[in-house]
């Protein structure tokens, strides 16, 4: 089970006695739970507008917007609030129309306590995943933000040779935008067939090998038509997302540098000529 702490929920049921009860009932089962009450979706919607739920427990049968037509209302402003269907009505249609809807989970009530005990667990185990997803969210975020500060080219291409990740430099290069690259493509970008075939060949040797390569130098034609070198090595990566093979890249543009490392050279040879002494002064 998924530890949570302090976990605020909200339960809309238009029978009062009903709603006070099971109030009441779930700290007991789950002390870290505390829990306001609302009977008619209306007033749920009001509460939601001016309290921070981590859950929200509704009934189906109710005078006004029914359950479905709640949880719809909740996801258009809270998309990912963990949402129970709590319901002693419910049926195989119900429950198809609740998760069409989005529900988070779906609960018929019973008779006797121990309702309360799976009532809580399941609430317990929404709210811990749904708050594994948040951390997981901005742990994205943060990546996102430090991969898109490097000059380095940083990208993950699945095994058709679609971008999973790519960052603001490796989309610049191509002259599009990140969320354009991603899901695509080098295809659909670049310039050069040759490029392409050469990066799919490096990219299928990683998956096939599993073993990390280190390309020293390989060309990018840029979107202004500019060859750029690249230095990049490519590993083995697992994407969380699927479960598809995939490999990760890192390129650093080395094109300066081998320049001027050619115009060293040049200007070496150059001065070693002016200094050799001629034949006449022999």
């Amino acid at each position: 089970m998924v530890e949570t702490t302090g976990i605020s929920v909200l339960h809309v049921d238009d029978d009062p006695a009903f709603a006070d009860l099971t109030a009441d009932m779930l700290p007991e089962q789950a002390g870290e739970l505390t829990v306001q009450t609302a009977t008619s979706a209306s007033e749920g919607l009001g509460l939601l507008a001016t309290t921070d739920f981590d859950c929200i427990v509704s009934d189906y049968q109710m005078p006004g917007q029914n359950g479905i037509e709640f949880l719809e209302t909740v996801r258009e402003e809270y998309p990912d609030l963990p949402f129970i269907l709590y319901t002693g009505r419910g049926n195989e249609e119900v429950a198809s129309d609740a998760i069409s809807a989005g529900v988070t989970d779906y609960m018929q009530k019973a008779s006797g306590t121990s309702q309360y005990t799976v009532l809580a667990n399941r609430i317990r185990n929404a709210v811990g995943k749904h708050r594994q997803q948040e951390r997981a969210r901005a742990t994205r975020d943060r990546l996102r933000q430090i991969i898109d500060m490097l000059p380095q080219l940083v990208f993950a291409k699945n095994e058709a040779g679609e971008y999973l990740l790519a960052n603001e430099a490796t989309a610049n290069a191509y002259g599009t935008t990140v969320g354009d690259l991603e899901g695509a493509t080098d295809a659909d970008f670049a310039n050069s067939q040759e490029e392409v075939e050469q990066f799919r060949a490096d990219d299928q040797a990683v998956i096939e090998s599993g073993e990390p390569r280190h390309i020293p130098e390989e060309s990018l034609t840029t979107a202004d038509g500019d060859t750029r070198l690249l230095e990049t090595t490519k590993i083995p990566y697992d994407p969380v997302e699927t479960d598809d093979d995939a490999v990760l890249g890192v390129s650093r543009d080395i094109t300066e540098r081998k320049e001027q490392k050619k115009k060293k050279i040049c200007s070496s040879g150059t001065n070693m000529r002016m200094n050799r002494p001629s034949a006449q002064s022999q």
